[in-house]
Formats: C-alpha cells, structure tokens, sequence
C-alpha cells in the first residue's frame, strides 16, 4: 500500500513495530485560491503514541463498532475501516496534538461527548490516566487560550464558532470524570 500511495501521497509518516503499524499520507487539495491539507492515518493492531504509555488497544469491540467505507486513493479504491465516534475522540485525545484539539472540539460541539466514554478508555487504555492527563494538560488549556478561536475558525474556514461555544465544549470536556 505505502508503494501504491506514494504516486498521489507525500508518506509522512511509516512505521512499524512489533504488534502496530501507522502510516499516515498526506496531500494537499486547491479549492479555489486556497489550499488544504488532507491527512489520512492507517493503523494497525493497536495505536502507539509519542510517549510509551500512549497506547489504545484495538480490541474487538474497536473493530466491530467501526463502519466500512470505500475511499479512492491513487487511481484506486479501497475499503477501509472508520473507528467510532467513542473510539475516534479516545484516539485524538491521546494524539492531543494542537489539530487533534481543534478536532475535538469540534466534535464535541457537533456530537456532544460519547455515552460511555470514560468506561470505554478503561477498556482500550492500558494506562487511562494518560486520557485524563492529556485531557488536563493539553487539550483543555490549548482551548481556553485566547487564540484558540481564531486558530479554530481559520482551520475549518468558518466563523460559525463563538466564544460560547468554546465555553460549552470546555464546560464539557472539564466534567469528564477519568
């Protein structure tokens, strides 16, 4: 698959390690005088992070709630799998890079918060004090920043979010109790 990528997709990222696999293409796509830049992340067995306890297992129920979908990619079309909503949010927490944040907090302000969330990173978390950590110490304070709104609005090329909706999410995301 990396080979086949390769052709439409910059491969920024391709690693593999003893029970996961990660890749993630990136392209940039022009609409109109703008350009944006589409990731997709392809992973296997479970998802490792930056720091060694930064792991979600992909267990059974991680496949079995995910949905197929068919997705053309350089000239060609494959089925892949699409995580669940409960299971993509515990993935982007634990990513808790600055995207990943503008991500969830549009997630959270669109879907609200996952029923059964807290027991569902207990189940796919080895250590889920690193969901609540990143959660405290990164997400949280990447959205309270006053210049989160601005950075918000420009990435999804909208100015539909409001202060107020940033407190909502943040209101939120602070009762989550991991």
């Amino acid at each position: 698959m990396k080979e086949w990528l390769a052709e439409e997709f910059l491969i920024e990222t391709f690693e593999k390690k003893d029970s996961s696999g990660y890749m993630r293409c990136v392209k940039l796509i022009k609409i109109g005088r703008r350009h944006v830049r589409v990731s997709l992340d392809f992973m296997e067995g479970e998802v490792a992070g930056r720091a060694e306890k930064d792991v979600v297992k992909i267990d059974e129920m991680f496949v079995l709630n995910s949905w197929r979908t068919k997705i053309g990619i350089a000239n060609r079309e494959i089925e892949v799998r699409v995580p669940s909503y409960t299971d993509y949010l515990i993935l982007k927490v634990v990513s808790g890079r600055v995207s990943d944040t503008k991500d969830i907090a549009a997630l959270v302000w669109k879907n609200g918060l996952p029923e059964r969330l807290e027991e569902r990173v207990k189940e796919i978390m080895p250590y889920p004090e690193v969901f609540r950590e990143k959660l405290r110490k990164s997400i949280l304070p990447i959205i309270k920043d006053k210049r989160f709104l601005h950075s918000w609005r420009g990435t999804f090329m909208t100015t539909e979010f409001s202060e107020e909706i940033k407190e909502q999410i943040i209101q939120q995301l602070s009762k989550l109790d991991l």
